[in-house]
Formats: C-alpha cells, structure tokens, sequence
C-alpha cells in the first residue's frame, strides 16, 4: 500500500480531528451551543443557527470531534483573521484546543488573529480570557456586544505556527 497504513474504524474513533462543518452537523453543532452556552450571555440560539447555516455555505464553521464527541466549534472570517465564535466543551483544555484551531485552519496563515472575549475580571468567564493570554492574545479594545461589556483580544503571530 506504498507505505501507508490502513486505518480502521476503531482507529478512527480514537483520533482528535478537526473538520469544516456541513448541514448535516447544524443538530449536533446547536447540541454543542447548547452545552458551552454560560460562555455567550446573550446568545440568541435561533439567529445563531441562522447565521451558522451562512458560514457553513462559506466553508468557516470548524467542529473539533474527539472519540466521536464534538470538543470544539468555530466559526472564522477569512478576511480579517477574526474568530466569530468560538467554544470548547468545559471538560477540555481550552488552550490547547484553541491552540490546535488556529494551527490547523487558515488563521495559521494570519499575521493577527483577534476574537472578542470576556473583560478580565468578568465572573461570567469559565477560563477562556485566561486561555486567550496564555496562547499569547493580547488584551486590546474594550466593547460591548449584544449588550453585554467584552474586550477585544489579539494574538500578533510571528513565523510559523504549525510548530
């Protein structure tokens, strides 16, 4: 088999991917929400789907499935380098898993990478902020969104992130 070796079901099981999302995963996509939803305050679940129905058309929703459980989803902007979403099941390192994001999908490929998180000291965050600077975002402009108070993250990437 010119050096390749055949994966079998059982294999595939047990491997952490990362795949663009489709139609077919809108269910388990809104599942996930649902789970990691104390993260997004003012999330408004049925213009979510909405919204992710578009960005799925576009090829920039990401779901992260470990052992045939979604661990993370994303939806990105090519554009800019913006994260527009993002969650990590709270079981989950959630630096390590933002980590392997930006690394496997075309944020690599971004000088800055910026999302909007909660502001430091905010008692509604379940570790993201903290995950963010670990990852080596900065903290940048104070927002509000969906009326809530947030802050802008940023992440300037040097060199290679694929390390």
């Amino acid at each position: 088999m010119n050096g390749l070796r055949r994966v079998n079901n059982k294999e595939l099981e047990n491997l952490r991917i990362i795949k663009e999302a489709t139609k077919d995963d809108v269910p388990s996509w809104m599942a996930f929400v649902s789970l990691v939803i104390d993260g997004f305050p003012h999330l408004q679940e049925a213009e979510h789907r909405k919204v992710l129905q578009t960005y799925i058309a576009d090829r920039r929703a990401f779901i992260m499935i470990e052992n045939g459980l979604i661990i993370g989803n994303m939806l990105i902007s090519h554009i800019n380098g913006r994260i527009d979403f993002l969650g990590v099941h709270p079981l989950y390192n959630k630096p390590e898993i933002i980590h392997l994001f930006i690394k496997m999908t075309d944020l690599a490929n971004q000088k800055k990478v910026h999302i909007t998180s909660f502001r430091k000291g905010d008692k509604a965050d379940l570790g993201y902020g903290k995950a963010l600077i670990q990852l080596g975002f900065n903290e940048a402009e104070l927002l509000t969104e969906f009326g809530y108070p947030t802050q802008q993250m940023v992440l300037y990437q040097q060199g290679d992130i694929h390390d």
